[in-house]
Protein backbone atom coordinates (compact mmCIF):
# COMPACT_ATOMS: atom_id res chain seq x y z
CA UNK A 1 0.00 0.00 0.00
CA UNK A 2 2.97 2.38 0.18
CA UNK A 3 2.78 3.44 3.52
CA UNK A 4 6.42 2.11 4.63
CA UNK A 5 7.58 2.84 1.73
CA UNK A 6 6.60 6.62 2.00
CA UNK A 7 7.75 6.20 5.77
CA UNK A 8 11.24 4.59 4.75
CA UNK A 9 12.28 7.12 2.09
CA UNK A 10 15.31 8.94 2.63
CA UNK A 11 14.04 12.79 3.04
CA UNK A 12 10.39 11.35 4.67
CA UNK A 13 9.44 14.39 6.92
CA UNK A 14 7.05 13.70 10.04
CA UNK A 15 5.16 16.21 11.65
CA UNK A 16 2.48 15.22 14.10
CA UNK A 17 -0.70 18.02 13.61
CA UNK A 18 -2.01 19.73 16.69
CA UNK A 19 -5.67 20.67 17.55
CA UNK A 20 -6.26 24.16 17.49
CA UNK A 21 -7.87 25.89 20.10
CA UNK A 22 -11.44 25.43 17.93
CA UNK A 23 -11.55 21.68 18.53
CA UNK A 24 -14.01 20.28 21.08
CA UNK A 25 -13.78 17.00 22.69
CA UNK A 26 -11.09 14.59 22.45
CA UNK A 27 -9.06 14.94 19.32
CA UNK A 28 -7.19 11.45 18.69
CA UNK A 29 -4.11 11.55 16.43
CA UNK A 30 -2.98 12.94 13.06
CA UNK A 31 0.28 12.64 11.26
CA UNK A 32 1.56 13.08 8.18
CA UNK A 33 4.67 11.85 6.92
CA UNK A 34 5.53 13.90 3.87
CA UNK A 35 8.62 12.73 1.36
CA UNK A 36 9.14 15.50 -1.32
CA UNK A 37 11.12 13.23 -3.62
CA UNK A 38 8.30 10.79 -3.83
CA UNK A 39 5.75 13.37 -4.04
CA UNK A 40 3.44 11.26 -1.66
CA UNK A 41 2.31 11.97 1.97
CA UNK A 42 1.26 9.62 4.22
CA UNK A 43 -2.00 10.16 6.78
CA UNK A 44 -2.09 8.31 9.73
CA UNK A 45 -5.11 8.87 12.04
CA UNK A 46 -5.70 7.25 15.56
CA UNK A 47 -8.84 7.71 17.74
CA UNK A 48 -10.63 10.49 15.45
CA UNK A 49 -14.22 11.11 15.94
CA UNK A 50 -16.83 10.31 13.06
CA UNK A 51 -16.73 13.76 11.09
CA UNK A 52 -20.99 14.15 11.53
CA UNK A 53 -23.26 12.75 9.18
CA UNK A 54 -22.58 14.10 5.64
CA UNK A 55 -19.32 15.49 6.55
CA UNK A 56 -15.65 14.81 5.87
CA UNK A 57 -12.17 15.20 7.42
CA UNK A 58 -9.99 17.53 4.39
CA UNK A 59 -6.57 17.99 4.47
CA UNK A 60 -4.87 21.26 3.14
CA UNK A 61 -1.61 21.49 1.97
CA UNK A 62 -0.64 25.16 2.41
CA UNK A 63 2.16 25.69 -0.06
CA UNK A 64 5.34 27.70 0.25
CA UNK A 65 4.08 29.70 -2.01
CA UNK A 66 0.84 30.46 -0.20
CA UNK A 67 -1.45 28.78 -2.08
CA UNK A 68 -3.80 26.38 -0.80
CA UNK A 69 -4.12 23.44 -2.33
CA UNK A 70 -7.28 20.94 -1.15
CA UNK A 71 -5.33 17.22 -0.84
CA UNK A 72 -7.62 14.84 0.23
CA UNK A 73 -11.42 13.50 1.51
CA UNK A 74 -10.49 11.43 5.01
CA UNK A 75 -13.15 9.17 6.50
CA UNK A 76 -11.85 7.30 9.89
CA UNK A 77 -12.86 3.76 9.82
CA UNK A 78 -13.05 2.73 13.00
CA UNK A 79 -11.52 6.12 14.28
CA UNK A 80 -8.51 5.43 12.35
CA UNK A 81 -7.18 6.57 9.03
CA UNK A 82 -4.19 5.33 6.95
CA UNK A 83 -3.59 6.28 3.64
CA UNK A 84 -1.18 6.83 0.79
CA UNK A 85 -1.59 10.45 -1.72
CA UNK A 86 -0.10 11.75 -4.15
CA UNK A 87 0.50 15.38 -3.87
CA UNK A 88 1.88 17.51 -6.88
CA UNK A 89 5.16 19.06 -7.17
CA UNK A 90 5.03 21.45 -4.46
CA UNK A 91 6.89 21.65 -1.42
CA UNK A 92 4.62 22.11 2.13
CA UNK A 93 4.72 24.68 4.66
CA UNK A 94 1.92 24.00 6.52
CA UNK A 95 -0.95 21.31 6.27
CA UNK A 96 -4.19 21.65 8.09
CA UNK A 97 -7.50 19.57 8.60
CA UNK A 98 -11.01 21.10 8.22
CA UNK A 99 -14.60 19.58 8.12
CA UNK A 100 -16.38 19.88 4.89
CA UNK A 101 -19.54 18.37 3.19
CA UNK A 102 -18.91 14.66 1.88
CA UNK A 103 -18.35 16.10 -1.52
CA UNK A 104 -15.24 18.40 -0.09
CA UNK A 105 -14.62 22.33 -0.46
CA UNK A 106 -12.59 24.39 -2.84
CA UNK A 107 -11.36 26.11 -0.19
CA UNK A 108 -11.22 25.81 3.89
CA UNK A 109 -14.45 25.87 5.78
CA UNK A 110 -13.90 27.52 9.31
CA UNK A 111 -12.68 26.39 11.72
CA UNK A 112 -9.59 24.56 10.97
CA UNK A 113 -9.48 21.91 13.68
CA UNK A 114 -5.84 20.53 12.84
CA UNK A 115 -2.55 22.17 11.92
CA UNK A 116 0.68 22.15 11.79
Amino acid sequence: DGIEEVIAAADSITVDLAPTADFEGDPGMLRIVWSAERDEVVIIGEDLADPGSGKVYQLWLLAEDKEVVPEDLLVPDDGAIRKVLSVSDRAAAQWAVTIEPAAGSLTPSSPILYAS
